[in-house]
């Protein structure tokens, strides 16, 4: 009695979870429990089989082969069955197609014959063994035996869980997931189904590997999407309440189990929006039109802005190309200035149509926020909601008078209003600005920047060189309304004078450097390429130095010069001998005695050409006899002429 007590050592399966259940999982007294001294005990001493028989079991096991059992009696645990001569226990999980069935329905299993699987075969330590089947497992495999997808069953509810609902159909218990208890989304299946309802479901997925069964009520139920394109047609107005709000669009309820959809597109005509929060909100009740609706697709597309009006209806014929039109200023970016023509309806005004003078100048600059403009219709794109402006074609243009005003070689007078590197930017008149060429600043400079000539907002006078109304271009020159100094510059720097000069700047082919004049000159790299040798940078901004004229043309206004460098200083020892030293022959140098350094035992003797060496030689012992005479001869030469 005490041996089928024993739970086992693992839990590798349902099977010896079962025989190892706590007896507190059922009550103890009560009706319906057993009231002998026999009934209701632990399964008895299992009979010692033979080694073959136990194999043979052991077989049946690992096939999950189908047995037939006689049920005999309650025991704690489960049931007492018996097959053939073999006693064994059919668990209170495993006995019904329920994990937890009631007292009551295991006892009606008692002395019926019942089919059941082979689940486990448990060897104790004393040589007996105890044999575990499973009714459960059989009857789930006749269940998904027989059921197929797109069946209709009926199945009673067993279990509501927060995800969904079991339900007990044909020996099996399958799932309805929360989405398929209804057309309208459910937040917790008590609010449809209570346990113990029967209730009428289709089989949507049949998982024989997992033991799975997926059902469906929402499938059996009328689809409230049949229809739809009759209920709610493109174009007819409805009312819904806002359930969510998403980044991107809003969705509406209808009716109940339809959801219509508002893209952020549909919110307005006129602004970009950029969250449907920023119009609706949930739980808002608002009138839409209908945009597309599709039973097949379950889609229905509502729109807020077609209940409007649409403001972009006809803008070619109310604002035609050519026309002028007054507008208010509502925004201001760093390309462009957005109006308001009317109510709704906005335009933009390009920076390069704000002004005939300047290009492209800061809206800002010109309007401010609520002022009243004048602008004539350049673009009215209905299909693309733009219209374009421009407002100084509402002005007049300046540009239309200019080739008479200005003619080419005449003299204006402006004032520098931008400097750029390579140019400046002079007004000469309302309306109009001129364009100075860096090159046509100065004659005797080389500016790298306008702003080392002219300075913003400096008067200056300067002669047209190119004039274009349809271009709207107007060239002028600063240095051609002043004397051309080249011709005096020539006769004052002759080639090879010599002068001081402030260093300017250095660039890749040289630097430039600047005469007391103020006369830039050119000074090739190949000037100073020893100096960049030892440094990058020979001299800095500022820095003063000698130089030489090399070439000057005043054609090509074109001024070079050279620095003059300093020559090297030779060193002492590479000084002339005098006439008497090389007249008369050196005297012999006196060996210099040493004392003798011990030698390493079997070096070899010191070469003769290695004594020679320490004891030294003059120059002119070195140098050959021609050589000694020609240097006599200069020596001599020198003395002579001084």
């Amino acid at each position: 009695m005490e041996e089928s007590r024993r739970l086992p050592s693992d839990r590798a399966s349902e099977g010896a979870e079962v025989i190892a259940e706590k007896t507190e999982a059922f009550p103890t007294s009560g009706p319906g429990f057993p009231t002998s001294a026999t009934e209701g005990q632990p399964l008895p001493h299992p009979p010692t089989l033979p080694e073959a028989r136990v194999a043979e079991v052991e077989r049946l096991v690992a096939e999950k082969a189908i047995m037939e059992v006689t049920v005999k009696e309650r025991i704690r645990g489960g049931l007492q069955v018996q097959y053939n001569e073999l006693e064994g226990l059919l668990p209170t999980r495993l006995a019904t197609s329920q994990r937890h069935p009631t007292e009551s329905e295991l006892r009606e299993l008692i002395g019926q014959r019942l089919h059941v699987v082979a689940h486990e075969l448990r060897r104790h330590d004393d040589g007996t063994v105890t044999l575990v089947v499973s009714r459960r497992h059989f009857l789930e495999d006749l269940a998904l035996a027989r059921l197929k997808v797109g069946d209709t069953i009926e199945g009673r509810v067993t279990r509501l869980v927060p995800t969904g609902t079991f339900v007990e159909v044909g020996g099996i218990e399958g799932f309805i997931p929360l989405a398929e208890l209804d057309h309208v989304p459910v937040s917790t299946p008590s609010k449809v189904l209570s346990p113990g309802e029967v209730v009428r479901v289709q089989v949507i997925e049949v998982d024989v590997n997992k033991r799975r069964v997926r059902l469906s009520r929402k499938a059996l139920l009328p689809s409230p999407w049949e229809g739809v394109e009759t209920r709610y047609p493109v174009g007819s107005r409805v009312r819904g309440i806002v359930r969510r709000v998403l980044p991107k669009a809003a969705l509406v309820q209808i009716e109940p189990g339809i959801d219509g959809i508002v893209p952020v597109e549909e919110l307005s005509w006129t602004r970009r929006v950029a969250h449907p929060a920023h119009v609706l909100s949930a739980g808002q009740e608002v009138e839409f039109v209908v945009v597309e609706s599709s039973a097949a697709q379950k889609r229905i597309v509502l729109s807020l802005r077609r209940t409007q009006p649409d403001p972009w209806e006809g803008i070619a014929q109310r604002y035609p190309v050519g026309s002028r039109v007054h507008a208010t200023v509502r925004r201001l970016s760093a390309t462009a200035a957005f109006v308001e023509l009317e109510d709704g309806l906005s335009a933009l005004i390009p920076a390069a149509e704000l002004s005939w003078s300047r290009s492209r100048p800061s809206p800002s600059s010109l309007f401010r926020v609520g002022q009243e403009v004048e602008a004539v219709v350049l673009q009215a794109e209905p299909q693309q909601r733009l219209i374009v402006l421009s407002y100084r074609q509402a002005q007049p243009n300046p540009w239309e008078s200019a080739e008479e005003r200005f003619p080419v070689g005449s003299r204006v007078h402006g004032i520098a209003r931008r400097l750029l590197p390579k140019a400046a930017i002079v007004e000469v008149g309302e309306g109009l600005e001129g364009f100075i060429p860096i090159s046509e600043l100065s004659w005797i400079r080389r500016p790298n920047h306008a702003a080392e000539v002219l300075q913003t907002g400096q008067e200056a006078e300067g002669v047209v060189l190119e004039v274009s109304a349809a271009d709207q271009r107007l060239v002028l020159s600063l240095r051609q309304a002043q004397p051309n100094p080249w011709p005096e510059l020539a006769q004052r720097y002759a080639i090879g004078t010599e002068c001081e000069v402030t260093f300017v700047r250095q660039e890749r082919a040289g630097a430039f450097v600047r005469l007391p004049e103020g006369v830039d000159a050119f000074m090739p790299r190949s000037t100073f390429a020893p100096l960049l040798r030892k440094t990058r940078e020979p001299w800095k901004p500022g820095d003063t130095l000698r130089a030489r004229i090399v070439e000057l043309n005043p054609e090509e206004l074109s001024l070079i010069v050279e620095p003059i460098l300093a020559k090297p200083t030779p060193p002492p020892a590479m000084r002339q001998p005098s006439a008497a030293s090389l007249s008369q022959p050196a005297p012999p140098r006196p060996a210099v005695q040493r004392p003798p350094k011990p030698k390493p035992t079997g070096a070899p003797p010191p070469s003769t050409a290695r004594e020679e060496r320490r004891t030294g030689a003059t120059l002119a012992e070195l140098l050959s006899e021609e050589v000694r005479q020609k240097l006599l001869q200069g020596a001599q030469s020198e003395q002579q002429r001084s």
